[in-house]
């Protein structure tokens, strides 16, 4: 993965959101569009601007 990216994944019936380096999930969600779109908003600050 390149710095910043986030990881989507299921578990628990659950979706959730783990930055690149992380081992645990920072946001979980019900339905995979909230989880994705919580994941491009943690991508958008966690990516360095150049």
């Amino acid at each position: 993965m390149a710095k910043g990216d986030i990881d989507t994944y299921p578990q628990d019936d659950q979706w959730k959101n783990r930055p690149e380096g992380n081992q645990r999930a920072s946001s979980v969600h019900d339905t995979k569009a909230e989880a994705e779109a919580t994941g491009q908003e943690i991508a958008k600050t966690a990516t360095p601007s150049t």
